[in-house]
């Protein structure tokens, strides 16, 4: 697929997702969006039905869930949080996404979305391709974890011989 079809589904920057990440780090929890992150990190996963229980309890939230949906969203899209599964909401009882903070360290970017070269219809969405140093670590990472895992499969071999 050519880069031409491969579009940022934001205007995020990286500068904004590491602004982001500090304003939680420095505690100063003001937007929605930050108040429906921070609320998931303190639940640990949630829906976001749960989550808009949540805020209504701790942050005086006077809005319906409406208002936080789309939150879920632009976090995704900034590369913060993630669908984790799904399972039966606490509050409906009924199936949902449930949500889960990505760690900093996992930040791999903000999505994009991909059409069809032929209609431009939307047909996918990933994260922001790797830059080709980002693709050489990625693999020099995966040879290391393959290694170790030949590693201790041999050695068990070996054990299981004796």
């Amino acid at each position: 697929m050519s880069d031409e079809q491969s579009e940022s589904i934001s205007r995020y920057r990286e500068t904004s997702v590491q602004a982001f990440y500090n304003a939680v780090d420095t505690g100063k929890i003001q937007t929605r969006r930050e108040q429906v992150w921070d609320a998931i990190k303190s639940l640990g996963k949630a829906t976001a039905l749960e989550v808009h229980r949540y805020l209504r309890h701790t942050h005086s939230f006077a809005g319906d869930s409406h208002s936080i949906t789309p939150r879920f969203a632009e976090l995704r899209d900034l590369g913060v949080i993630r669908e984790s599964d799904q399972r039966e909401c606490q509050v409906t009882g009924e199936w949902c996404i449930v949500w889960e903070i990505v760690p900093s360290t996992e930040h791999v970017g903000l999505a994009v979305y991909h059409r069809c070269e032929l209609c431009g219809q939307l047909t996918g969405r990933s994260r922001r391709k790797l830059t080709p140093a980002q693709k050489l670590e990625k693999l020099k990472k995966q040879t290391a974890t393959l290694q170790a895992k030949l590693t201790n499969n041999e050695k068990e071999k070996e054990t299981d011989q004796t």
